[in-house]
């Protein structure tokens, strides 16, 4: 994953690391998730390079991916440690 990056046909600067995205909380996440994709799209659009951003938007996606796993997850968990008592 990149750190501190410009891109060229962009004026925009953004910081994404995996430190970064853990420390997000879920709405934040979702952000930063939609402004990559207006990113990449607009950088398509442009007949840009987009191999940078669409690499930072495969790590955004891998962390939303994990965190609907863990919250599945610990719903089985929780289910099954309320029922148990029943």
């Amino acid at each position: 994953m990149t750190k501190n990056k410009q891109h060229r046909s962009i004026n925009t600067n953004y910081e994404i690391t995996e430190e970064y995205l853990e420390k997000l909380n879920d709405y934040e996440l979702k952000r930063v998730f939609i402004n990559t994709r207006s990113l990449l799209n607009r950088a398509r659009r442009n007949r840009s390079r987009t191999k940078e951003i669409e690499i930072d938007y495969c790590y955004i996606q891998k962390e939303m991916q994990c965190r609907q796993e863990t919250r599945t997850k610990r719903n089985r968990i929780n289910w099954r440690v309320k029922n148990r008592f029943i």
